[in-house]
């Protein structure tokens, strides 16, 4: 945990989205003028997050054993507020103190890879507001050293919620130069998020809804879900937290058969890939499965037409894990639902 923190740090000290602000008059009474663009609603999870007034809706990426839900970004002050959620590992808040501790543990040099942490402090949080949840609070600064040798510091507040089945996560960073008052900016965020029972249903992985591929489905455990870019020609990501096991979905309106699905992936991958299912019945529609083998990786293809629209899951790994994929799609597609 401790290892994706500094990551997640790294690039938000880096990211050159994190623009500077162009020039522009912040507002007099600190709050930008032009209205939040959405809010953020997960039924399945049971959580949701208004954000702050004036603050830019984005979707976030995974990281680490953190799922990354959203992300709430405002230029004006260099500023975001992110919620996070994970399966809960912990028996009691003592033993997540302890892991917290460890987490943001003081000392050592910044670099350019490498984020320390200086004046922090650690207190449980109140159970104030609409998360009536235990939780523990970290307040401080993240500093890491820029390729031209200059020290960059942020003021970050992190206040993770302890639940039976998942830690809730909300976490504010700001630029220590563009807003002092980072504490006004966490009460501001924090006050959007509102969990409910239904999120503390114990699953075995973190449920996940796709308003835009029209799909629902279950992160397996150790899993993180990533958004793609436009670029991408697949509707979500789902990783290993080392990266070697992938599963891809597609989703998209489709005027053929399944055949002609298949006759597409045929012309598309050539020899590479073999059938070992044709023209079956899967998730209440007509669907094919076949095996792809490239560059030392094993994919399992699951194609289902219903409804002129196509879903394709894709379960890649490398060929020395090929008997643990079957399994791994075997259970993604038991949990894997069609439609709103």
């Amino acid at each position: 945990m401790k290892q994706s923190l500094a990551l997640l740090l790294v690039t938000l000290l880096i990211a050159p989205v994190l623009a500077q602000g162009g020039g522009k008059k912040k507002p007099k009474d600190g709050k930008p003028k032009r209205p939040v663009t959405g809010k953020y609603v997960n039924k399945d999870l049971g959580i949701s997050f208004a954000g702050v007034y004036g603050w830019e809706l984005q979707r976030a990426e995974g990281s680490g054993a953190w799922t990354r839900l959203v992300r709430y970004y405002d230029e004006d002050y260099d500023a975001e507020a992110i919620l996070y959620v994970r399966n809960n590992p912990y028996k009691t808040t003592t033993q997540l103190k302890a892991a917290i501790v460890a987490e943001f543990k003081e000392g050592g040099e910044p670099g350019a890879d490498k984020v320390v942490f200086k004046n922090i402090s650690i207190n449980e949080a109140d159970m104030k507001g609409s998360v009536a949840l235990p939780g523990i609070e970290v307040e401080g600064i993240a500093v890491r050293v820029t390729e031209e040798g200059k020290k960059r510091e942020r003021a970050i507040v992190v206040r993770t919620y302890f639940g039976k089945a998942r830690l809730y996560r909300v976490f504010c960073t700001v630029r220590r130069t563009r807003l002092k008052n980072v504490r006004d900016l966490f009460t501001r965020a924090v006050s959007g998020v509102t969990v409910t029972e239904k999120g503390e249903r114990v699953t075995r992985g973190i449920p996940f809804r796709s308003s835009r591929g029209l799909y629902s489905c279950t992160i397996p455990e150790g899993f993180v879900a990533d958004l793609p870019g436009r670029k991408r020609s697949f509707d979500m990501e789902f990783a290993s937290t080392d990266s070697k096991v992938r599963i891809y979905v597609y989703s998209f309106v489709y005027d053929g058969t399944i055949q002609d699905q298949t006759d597409d992936l045929i012309e598309f991958y050539g020899d590479e890939m073999k059938l070992t299912k044709e023209e079956t019945k899967i998730l209440g529609g007509e669907a094919m499965q076949a095996t792809i083998t490239r560059n030392k990786r094993v994919t399992l293809v699951t194609a289902v037409l219903k409804r002129n629209r196509i879903f394709r899951i894709h379960v890649s790994g490398p060929e020395s894990m090929a008997k643990n994929l079957d399994a791994l799609q075997a259970d993604f597609i038991k949990g894997f639902r069609t439609g709103r």
